[in-house]
């Protein structure tokens, strides 16, 4: 009996090629080796329906599998760092840097990994909507922040009724946990995007 492991492509969160620059009269536009190369930009594999969601505290990853049997998995960090809406030019700011950011409530807040660099940057502390595998009991943005963590790691359905089959972390053996309530909440927050 022969089991055949399918390949696997992680996804890093994107960051800025330390090699691109911008073109004389490109208006800024960074350019990538393979532009200058004249190398056509790869198609994207077609990928099949149905995805996997790992909800954990830490992190938080996606897979789908494509027509040639690869797994795609994206992975983002579970944390944020919110910014203060009033801050001189803030969302601009955040928008031309291409900073993954929402803004919810008149806040800003920033997702993911950039949240950790630029909580490194500024002597801030980055929050976490999940806590020892649930979501954090005192953190009040937890569902709102999952939610918009979640929507831009699955994305946009690519059919209407697409399965995201979903996993969160155990029971801890050492409290008392309400898996039930922490797994509806995931489950509510998939089913409306």
């Amino acid at each position: 009996m022969s089991v055949d492991s399918p390949v696997v492509h992680i996804e890093e969160p994107r960051k800025q090629d330390e090699n691109a620059r911008p073109a004389e009269g490109s208006g800024g536009e960074a350019l990538t080796a393979r532009a200058v190369l004249g190398v056509p930009p790869s198609s994207p594999p077609k990928l099949l329906l149905g995805r996997g969601l790992d909800v954990g505290t830490a992190n938080i990853l996606t897979a789908v599998r494509d027509e040639k049997g690869e797994v795609h998995i994206k992975r983002e960090r579970n944390a944020f760092l919110e910014i203060p809406a009033t801050s001189g030019g803030g969302q601009e700011t955040l928008t031309r840097l291409k900073v993954p950011f929402v803004s919810h409530r008149d806040r800003l807040f920033v997702l993911g990994d950039v949240s950790f660099q630029l909580a490194n940057m500024f002597g801030k502390e980055v929050r976490r909507p999940m806590q020892d595998g649930f979501l954090a009991p005192g953190e009040q943005d937890a569902i709102p922040i999952m939610r918009f963590i979640l929507e831009r790691l699955l994305g946009e359905p690519a059919a209407e009724g697409e399965p995201v089959h979903f996993c969160i972390p155990a029971p801890s053996i050492d409290r008392d946990n309400d898996t039930v309530y922490h797994e509806g909440i995931v489950a509510g927050i998939i089913r409306k995007l």
